[in-house]
């Protein structure tokens, strides 16, 4: 496991690596998913702006659906 993570607790980290490996693994040619940083950016992002929900967006006006009552 690498150090450094600011977000991800050991066994998430964990997981997250053997994630990235299993998406893109290393060959003969090219580095696996940890080699290139995957799981490093998954924690950074995790741990900024974009983790916290930052950018979402959870404001009105919601349309009323089919189901919703006028009142």
């Amino acid at each position: 496991m690498s150090p450094g993570y600011m977000f991800l607790i050991p066994s998430e980290a964990a997981f997250i690596e053997a994630v990235a490996d299993h998406m893109f693994p290393a060959d003969a040619h090219t580095p696996g998913g940890v080699d290139i940083g995957i799981n490093i950016f998954i924690d950074r992002a995790l741990a900024g702006s974009w983790g916290k929900g930052d950018r979402l967006y959870l404001e009105g006006p919601w349309r009323l659906g089919a189901l919703d009552k006028i009142e």
